[in-house]
């Protein structure tokens, strides 16, 4: 019997109350996009109605208002939901993406859950909006927690694998780079070394190649920057056409390209109180 209700020193949270009011934050958020549609029109049809001007603003601000949803519900309750407590919640959400039988690694700080298919409309920017909307609510919820999604039908994949994990104290934001795309770059990573060039593949995820490029022996200049970048992204679809590639320009940088520096998000902070 799934637990509907959080206690701590007297204080409580209701699971029930928090899938109602992520709900309705969301619901808001594409209305707000939208012209009037009747009120019972479902989730998937206001996603899909979307115009695709729209996506990016809608990620971000999807993201945000769910990150400020799962902060205020932290100091309601005066401590941060466990890993455990999360992924519970999430599997009784009524979020399909989300329903199934979660997993743990060999140690307690990793859950994930595969599905073979798609509950949904598995158009790519609806895995973009659950897998948003569920980072914001884990990391407002628990700060040293986050989300991650490495495979989805959204994106070409076979399957979907979303992760839940400490990311304090481990890496899960991306799966490891396959061996047919890491062989066929080696040439590559080879001749930019001779040239004072390191490429790193730090991981890959829903056809989305990671990547970090910076002098052997010095900074690379900014100049070079983004002439290295096309040259390997040339070498890259030459093979593999529908790979994207990503460069990381920091360690903790986001590898959502909506939220890298040199994209604006609003602060969350600022977004409009969406919890009631």
């Amino acid at each position: 019997m799934r637990r509907t209700t959080i206690h701590f020193f007297g204080k409580r949270l209701d699971l029930d109350d928090l899938a109602a009011a992520w709900k309705i934050a969301r619901l808001r958020l594409l209305r707000s996009y939208l012209p009037p549609l009747p009120e019972s029109t479902e989730e998937a049809e206001l996603l899909a109605s979307v115009s695709h001007s729209d996506h990016l603003g809608i990620l971000s601000a999807t993201f945000s208002h769910s990150w400020l949803l799962g902060k205020e519900s932290r100091g309601h309750l005066g401590r941060p939901l466990t890993l455990g407590e999360i992924v519970e919640f999430l599997n009784h959400a009524d979020v399909p993406c989300f329903m199934g039988a979660w997993k743990s690694e060999s140690h307690s700080l990793v859950q994930y859950l595969y599905r073979g298919r798609c509950p949904q409309i598995p158009l790519l920017f609806c895995c973009d909006y659950w897998k948003e909307a569920a980072r914001g609510l884990v990391t407002g919820l628990n700060e040293e927690l986050d989300f991650s999604r490495h495979r989805s039908i959204g994106h070409g994949d076979h399957n979907c694998l979303d992760y839940v994990y400490v990311s304090s104290k481990i890496e899960r934001r991306w799966g490891t780079v396959p061996a047919i795309i890491r062989n066929a770059i080696l040439p590559l990573t080879h001749a930019l070394k001779k040239k004072g060039v390191l490429l790193e593949l730090k991981g890959y995820a829903e056809h989305v190649l990671f990547c970090r490029i910076d002098g052997v022996y010095d900074p690379l200049a900014d100049v070079d920057r983004p002439i290295l970048l096309e040259e390997i992204r040339k070498t890259i679809h030459h093979k593999f056409p529908d790979i994207e590639i990503r460069e990381l320009i920091s360690s903790t940088t986001d590898p959502n390209g909506w939220r890298q520096p040199h994209h604006s998000m609003k602060s969350p902070e600022s977004s409009q109180d969406l919890s009631h």
